[in-house]
């Protein structure tokens, strides 16, 4: 296959505000020993089906997130791309992995449930995004802690420890040539962002992509430059109930927000084993609300 000039890295020099890893406050344990994301890949998604949108960096940084909320909490999550790609402001020329990292923060993400992804032509794709969306993602930020910084990837030791930590998202040349089905080292221009997911030591990397053969296996001496990190964490909310009674509410300040049902109560796994029973008396200290905030839970 004939593959394009560039996927859509836009490559900007760092700055001087940027975090690296083990000079943040950042939790930095290593939560998967194994540095093998392989089990927890989200679904698979194609930046190009007919349109080009050199969103490869929003499809990496995207990935990264949903395959640690996977590992982390369970949750099947998939982002809309396409919310992101615009909120990041992405050209023809694509994007660069800081500029979509801060869109990520300060926007906040929607699902792809809620903005779809069009691909009959490049502004049907990068039309501007309704008020509601906007204020969805803003919202979001309420559920999630979302936080970035760069890794060091050119140094191999340190690369296969940060794969412990998270999966990382990494800038690459796509392709050159293969041997047994791996990408052999080129140096030619790097053109493109996918996820590291796995090192097989003295052999080979594995990355998750977002265009054609999804996982591809990368030669141990392939060129790997600007490796940047995701973490993500569940803010805790608080859920109350009267005893006896069915209905439960989202503490937010000294507002009570009802809720549906079990499916709406995204922050605990299993159960409602979790939710606080207070009495009538206790309840009463709290402005009962009539309007839902499906937008908070979700």
């Amino acid at each position: 296959m004939k593959y394009p000039k560039n996927f859509g890295v836009n490559i900007k020099p760092r700055r001087e505000t940027d975090y690296f890893l083990g000079g943040s406050s950042l939790d930095e344990t290593k939560i998967n020993p194994s540095g093998d994301w392989s089990a927890y890949l989200p679904l698979k998604e194609y930046q190009n089906l007919g349109v080009e949108t050199m969103a490869c960096v929003i499809f990496s940084a995207l990935n990264c997130l949903e395959i640690v909320l996977n590992f982390k909490y369970k949750e099947s999550i998939n982002f809309s791309d396409r919310f992101t790609a615009k909120m990041s402001n992405t050209t023809k020329r694509g994007n660069w992995m800081t500029i979509v990292g801060d869109s990520i923060r300060n926007d906040g993400l929607v699902l792809e449930s809620d903005y779809p992804s069009v691909w009959t032509n490049w502004d049907a794709y990068y039309k501007p995004i309704p008020q509601e969306l906007i204020h969805l993602g803003t919202k979001s930020k309420e559920r999630y802690k979302i936080n970035n910084e760069w890794i060091i990837p050119t140094n191999i030791e340190y690369l296969v420890n940060a794969l412990k930590i998270a999966p990382i998202q990494i800038v690459v040349h796509a392709w050159d040539k293969q041997v047994n089905g791996i990408y052999q080292r080129t140096e030619k221009a790097l053109n493109h962002a996918v996820v590291l997911i796995n090192s097989v030591p003295g052999q080979y990397w594995e990355i998750f992509d977002s265009y054609d053969s999804i996982v591809k296996k990368l030669a141990w001496d392939y060129k790997i430059q600007h490796g940047f990190k995701y973490s993500i964490i569940k803010n805790k909310m608080e859920f109350i109930r009267i005893k006896n009674y069915s209905a439960v509410y989202l503490l937010k300040g000294n507002k009570a927000y009802p809720i549906n049902d079990s499916a709406d109560y995204l922050n605990l796994e299993i159960d409602w084993s979790a939710v606080k029973e207070v009495s009538k008396e206790e309840f009463s200290q709290y402005e009962k609300m009539i309007k839902k905030l499906y937008t908070f839970i979700r």
